[in-house]
């Protein structure tokens, strides 16, 4: 059971990096495209950006999931908690670098 839930993990955590990065992808055109009659980016047009529509239905799946784990999950994630640790974290890094990046390309090339 606990080698089928941190394979599950692992291969959700592969996942979420995949599509965060195909996500990042179409920020970066959106960063870049323009409208025509605005000259606004078309990022500039959206309410929110793509990734924080992203993380934040990622954050919210994620929150219900726990809520409804059988108690043998649990359990295994409790025992091997440093695993779920670096997990959870190494998602985080990911982002965090990815995001301070976007910041870093976005407004401070407007601002040279």
């Amino acid at each position: 059971m606990a080698s089928n839930l941190w394979t599950s993990l692992d291969k959700w955590s592969n996942n979420i990096t995949t599509q965060y990065n195909q996500i990042h992808v179409l920020h970066r055109t959106l960063v870049r495209r323009r409208d025509a009659s605005s000259q606004k980016t078309l990022l500039e047009e959206c309410n929110v950006t793509p990734i924080q529509t992203y993380v934040s239905a990622i954050s919210t799946a994620l929150q219900q999931e726990l809520r409804n784990i059988n108690s043998s999950a649990k359990q295994a994630l409790n025992m091997e908690y440093p695993k779920a640790l670096r997990l959870v974290v190494s998602l985080w890094n990911h982002f965090s670098s990815e995001f301070w990046g976007i910041v870093r390309r976005t407004y401070c090339q407007r601002a040279v």
